[in-house]
């Protein structure tokens, strides 16, 4: 759930929650303290808590271990 919440920092995978890096929840950093290495935003909107759990949990179902 942190991939799709946060991102990676330093590659092009995006963050979806808009406050990941505004309260420190991702990993306790913020903005501020990745600089370069901060992870895009969407392309599109951000999601909610509960969009991004259904997205983890298919991607469990679907992909993982299959």
């Amino acid at each position: 759930m942190e991939v799709v919440t946060c991102g990676r920092v330093g590659t092009e995978m995006p963050y979806f929650d808009k406050y990941a890096y505004e309260d420190r929840k991702c990993r306790g950093l913020s903005e501020a303290d990745l600089g370069k290495d901060m992870p895009p935003f969407p392309h599109s909107n951000s999601l909610t808590q509960r969009e991004i759990a259904a997205v983890v949990d298919y991607i469990l179902a679907t992909f993982v271990g299959k």
